[in-house]
């Protein structure tokens, strides 16, 4: 029988590329040759800030895009956040290899993937079972993400100062994001076993009436 959520949580998707065989998933999958071609112009402030931008925007209309057209999937969240990671990535490390910015931004800019990255080996076996649940976005993780963008585009036009105390916000809203990623998880795992052993009935034998 299947197992009920945990409370505060959404059912997991199922991950099918077909999912992505529509305008949002483009806009996505957009985001490749853009972190492919970043590099190639990080070192001059005009074109490296159109590609960022570019992808900023593909970022914001693929979710625009599919809750308008009805086509939001778990796929599509999933290979959204996962280009956008890479993206950034790779954005961060020509940077760093131009001497752009110092190599400990890039610590800053990717506290929480770095501590959720960590995560991966207790969670591996839940996502070969599609059941990692889907969760909306903490507003300290938005903000997060708001503080990288900002410290990008201020290194990528040399604004030190903005890149500087930008980076320091995004090392500390990141710590926090991460922190409550991982605590909610372990709440919500907690929930779920608490949920199971009160209705054995979900597990084991159907009792005598």
């Amino acid at each position: 029988m299947t197992r009920a959520p945990a409370p505060g949580r959404q059912d997991a998707g199922r991950l099918d590329l077909r999912d992505l065989r529509n305008p949002a998933g483009l806009l996505t999958l957009s985001r490749i040759p853009l972190a492919l071609a970043f590099p190639f112009f990080a070192a001059d402030p005009g074109p490296a800030l159109t590609i960022y931008a570019a992808a900023v925007i593909s970022d914001i209309l693929d979710g625009v895009v599919a809750r308008r057209t009805g086509t939001s999937s778990h796929t599509g969240a999933m290979v959204e956040g996962f280009l956008d990671k890479v993206f950034h990535v790779n954005a961060a490390w020509s940077l760093a290899l131009l001497d752009i910015v110092p190599d400990w931004y890039g610590l800053c800019w990717f506290v929480r993937e770095i501590i959720m990255l960590a995560m991966v080996p207790w969670l591996w076996g839940r996502f070969i079972r599609n059941e990692v649940a889907v969760y909306q976005s903490a507003v300290v993780g938005k903000v997060a993400s708001w503080l990288v963008g900002i410290a990008m585009c201020a290194c990528i036009l040399r604004l030190d100062t903005i890149g500087l105390w930008a980076t320091l916000g995004a090392g500390c809203t990141g710590l926090l994001a991460a922190t409550h990623y991982v605590v909610r998880e372990l709440r919500d795992q907690r929930r779920q076993r608490l949920s199971e052993a009160a209705d054995p009935v979900l597990d084991g034998p159907e009792s005598p009436r």
